[in-house]
């Protein structure tokens, strides 16, 4: 039980840092369409993304960092893993 909740703890640090500017991912917003993230995202039924920005992990392999917004406005981030169809958050940078 401590393993997990400290595996757990160490990502949630890492997603919470990731909405700076992590070395992690790449620097900056795309809106390059990772289909990958897109499959993830509604294999888990994320609504309320009108608008979808990506950062892709320099790390690791089919991992991303995604925002999304409905308004242009308010933006809700999340950390979105392909290869075991997880999502991470959601996360507001506030």
């Amino acid at each position: 039980m401590k393993i997990l909740l400290s595996l757990f703890f160490l990502l949630w640090c890492v997603a919470v840092d990731a909405f700076g500017s992590s070395p992690d991912y790449e620097r900056s917003w795309t809106e390059k369409l990772y289909l990958d993230a897109i499959k993830v995202l509604t294999h888990n039924n994320i609504s309320g993304c009108g608008w979808v920005e990506f950062k892709k992990s320099l790390r690791h392999e089919g991992e991303y960092m995604v925002r999304c917004t409905p308004d242009g406005k308010v933006w809700t981030y999340y950390i979105v893993w392909y290869p075991s169809m997880k999502v991470m958050g959601p996360y507001s940078k506030e």
